[in-house]
C-alpha cells in the first residue's frame, strides 16, 4: 500500500515512524510495514487464483463424470449389439451349411424365361399392330411393302 503510494505520488516523504494499522481475520490490530503489503497483496491475488482453479476444477470434474456416464451408457449399448452380432453370425453359419435343391433353382430360371417370352411377345406385338396400321390407312408406301415382299428367305 505505502509502495502503491510512492508510485502514484512520486515526491511523497513518509516520516521513518509512520505505521500502518491493519485489522486482520480475527479482528486483531497489528502493525505491518511495506513489505507485508506487498506480501498480503500477493497472498490474496493467489487466494483468488486458487478460487479460480477450484471453480474451474469442479466444472471439469463434472464434464469428466457426465462424459464417464455417457461412455458407460454406449459401452452397454455396443455390448448389446456384440451379443446381437454373434447370434446373427451363428445363424448365418447354421443357413450357409444348407444348400438348396437344383429343382428349385431350375424354376426360378424357367419363370425368369418366361417372363422374357413375355416380354418379347408383347414388343413383337406391338410391331406388328403398327404394320397393320399401316396397311389400314392406306400408306403411299407401297414400294416398301412390295420389297418386302419380294425377299425371300
Amino acid at each position: 500500500m505505502l509502495s502503491e503510494m510512492k508510485k502514484r505520488y512520486g515526491n511523497i516523504r513518509i516520516p521513518q515512524k509512520f505505521v500502518l494499522v491493519v485489522k486482520d481475520d480475527q479482528s486483531n490490530e497489528r502493525m505491518i510495514d511495506d513489505d507485508d503489503t506487498d506480501l498480503e497483496a500477493e497472498n490474496l491475488k493467489l487466494k483468488k487464483q486458487i478460487e479460480e482453479v477450484q471453480v474451474e476444477n469442479a466444472k471439469l470434474q463434472r464434464e469428466n463424470n457426465r462424459l464417464f456416464d455417457e461412455n458407460h451408457f454406449l459401452t452397454r449399448i455396443n455390448e448389446a449389439f456384440a451379443d446381437e452380432n454373434d447370434d446373427l453370425r451363428e445363424s448365418l453359419n447354421r443357413y450357409s451349411r444348407i444348400r438348396l435343391p437344383k429343382t428349385i433353382h431350375r424354376q426360378t430360371d424357367l419363370e425368369q424365361l418366361a417372363k422374357r417370352q413375355k416380354r418379347i411377345k408383347t414388343k413383337k406385338s406391338k410391331r406388328y399392330e403398327e404394320e397393320s396400321e399401316e396397311e389400314r390407312s392406306g400408306s403411299n408406301n407401297n414400294d416398301e411393302y412390295d420389297e418386302k415382299e419380294a425377299r425371300v428367305y
